[in-house]
């Protein structure tokens, strides 16, 4: 949201790298035996074309948000319109969302969530988590009617995960962190769960351990690949087209026009950038591949190397890009005042983009986005407005058949930040509201209603704090979750059952 950062359009267009794409056929390349996968579970990485316009404009317009670049008249005149487009609409938002003293919040690595909730009427929830760098600890306990049901206590650090139900039984459940691949693969053998279960329990270990400190890889990987867009940007051709008349900040002006035109083979290099980044840089490496077994539906990353090599398919793509796109590609962008109004793109009426900005207060305040792929739409939008101490924000964001809205009603004289959520499709809604209840250490957020089916299912109080509470770890008799025999679960299960009655 607009309150937590300084650039408005971050999550679109950040360089957080580029998530792979799944595609619609097979890529080209000789074909070797591969095991038997589920056709649901099929990764096939093809980038239509319009698709791939999409990835190398919002690139772009990261690349020249990130700093002024050199080039011919239409080429400067672009990168500079982009740069103060961005830069103008991050410095009115910082002035708007009074949000700075929340910047460096968990700096220290500290938090503490307390949540106060009742579900469907009948049942209460209290909860309790607290966190000190690499060591937490959650406690949940639920009631009917206010009579208490159950509680339970978990934990966890770089060594083990435990838990306990503390009201039901004196003992404690662990699992080693070391040999957790090993104790599960046992339990394979012996019966107890099956591979896909052991699956889904390795790749939710691997993936902590693995992002854990691999931030800063991640992030220079993004660097990477921006410099290799840079590149491809001061090599291809601008010229001048015939300008439009646009809307901006209310009015119909005159824009001129540039088409930035983008080479197949400046497309094929891009994808070898891509691909030397992958190589190179273990941390993004690990962050592709896990985006991508979660894309293609498989259960680890282990799974998806069986089935694919992430950098021989990023190869293909550069192949196929330098191969079956025949045609440059010509990315139309219009300046008003020194500021982007439109950038857009047009294969044909079943394929094209177009991100029109319109301005008002900043340039971001007013713009909507339109991707068609083949027929199907992606719509994003967003209008503002500033008025008596009052700001409001409405998100719009259409696939296709469903829309989701977002609104945000902000007051720049005490901090109160109203939330309304809806989809009218899936007939699910939330309000709420958030209070600087301790500016810079403390957040209270009341949750006024959550429903589905237009039936309330939630509501209640959270406070999120920087500072850390007591970490508890369960007391009891230790049982390693994972070595324990069938029949000692069973008996743990018999005397569960015995005890709620």
């Amino acid at each position: 949201m607009d309150e937590m950062k300084n650039n408005e359009f971050e999550t679109t267009t950040s360089v957080e790298p580029a998530a792979p794409v799944t595609l619609n056929q097979p890529a080209a390349g000789p074909v070797t035996p591969t095991p038997e996968k589920k056709p649901n579970n099929s990764v096939k990485i093809i980038i239509p074309i319009i698709a791939l316009v999409l990835l190398v404009a919002i690139l772009l317009v990261v690349a020249f948000a990130t700093g002024t670049l050199g080039g011919g008249s239409g080429k400067k005149e672009i990168a500079e319109a982009i740069a103060a487009t961005f830069t103008q609409s991050g410095d009115a938002l910082k002035d708007v969302w009074d949000f700075d003293e929340y910047k460096e919040m968990f700096k220290d690595k500290q938090m503490s969530v307390s949540a106060d909730l009742v579900v469907l009427d009948d049942l209460d929830m209290q909860v309790e988590y607290n966190i000190d760098d690499t060591v937490s600890s959650l406690y949940m306990g639920a009631g009917l009617y206010g009579i208490d049901a159950i509680e339970a206590l978990f934990y966890t650090d770089e060594k083990e995960f435990s838990f306990s139900f503390p009201d039901v039984m004196d003992y404690v459940f662990y699992v080693d962190r070391a040999t957790l691949e090993e104790d599960i693969w046992n339990l394979v053998d012996e019966g107890i769960i099956d591979e896909e279960i052991a699956e889904n329990l390795i790749i939710l270990n691997q993936s902590e351990q693995e992002l854990n400190g691999a931030e800063g890889d991640v992030e220079q990987g993004g660097k990477d690949i921006l410099e290799a867009v840079k590149s491809i940007y001061q090599k291809a051709e601008v010229k001048k087209i015939d300008g439009k008349t646009l809307e901006v900040d209310g009015e119909d002006v005159n824009c001129k026009g540039y088409a930035v035109i983008v080479t197949p083979k400046q497309i094929a290099e891009f994808f070898i950038a891509y691909k030397k980044v992958y190589e190179e840089n273990e941390g993004f490496q690990n962050y592709f591949n896990q985006i991508l077994a979660m894309q293609g539906g498989y259960d680890s990353v282990d799974e998806l190397l069986e089935y694919i090599d992430p950098a021989k398919e990023l190869q293909n793509l550069a192949d196929e890009a330098a191969e079956k796109i025949k045609e440059d590609i010509e990315i139309c962008f219009y300046l008003h005042d020194g500021l982007i109004a439109r950038i857009s793109y047009e294969k044909d009426r079943d394929n094209y983009f177009e991100w029109n900005i319109k301005g008002g207060n900043f340039p971001l305040e007013n713009t909507n986005l339109t991707l068609m792929v083949d027929g199907y739409e992606i719509y994003a939008a967003r209008n503002g407005d500033k008025r008596k101490g009052l700001y409001t924000a409405n998100y719009t964001l259409g696939l296709d058949y469903e829309t989701l809205y977002l609104d945000i009603e902000y007051d720049t004289g005490n901090g109160d930040l109203e939330v309304e959520a809806y989809d009218y499709y899936d007939e699910i809604f939330f309000n709420g509201n958030l209070y600087m209840s301790d500016p810079g250490s403390e957040l209270e957020i009341e949750i006024y209603g959550v429903e589905i089916d237009y039936e309330e299912i939630l509501y209640g109080d959270l406070v999120i704090s920087n500072e850390c509470g007591e970490i508890v770890r369960p007391e009891g008799d230790d049982f390693n979750l994972l070595e324990m025999t069938e029949d000692e679960y069973y008996d743990i299960l018999g005397e569960i059952i015995y005890s709620m009655y």
